[in-house]
C-alpha cells in the first residue's frame, strides 16, 4: 500500500467497497479521496475505463 498527501480518514459501505473489488480485475487499485465528505474513487492501476464512485457516510 503506498499514501500519498494527508492522513485522512472516510466512512464507507463496505458492501459497497466490496461490490467493486469483486468486479475490478488484477491484483492494484487507485483509491483516490479529496476529505472526508467528499466522494471516493476506486479504479484498477492498468484500465481506465473502469471507475467506481462511492459517497461517504456520515458518522
Amino acid at each position: 500500500m503506498k499514501i500519498e498527501g494527508d492522513n485522512n480518514k472516510i466512512s464507507l459501505n463496505s458492501q459497497y467497497l466490496l461490490d467493486v473489488l469483486t468486479y475490478i480485475s488484477g491484483d492494484k487499485v487507485l483509491f483516490l479521496m479529496n476529505d472526508k465528505v467528499s466522494p471516493a474513487v476506486i479504479k484498477p492501476m492498468k484500465d481506465e475505463s473502469y471507475v467506481y464512485v462511492i459517497m461517504p457516510l456520515k458518522v
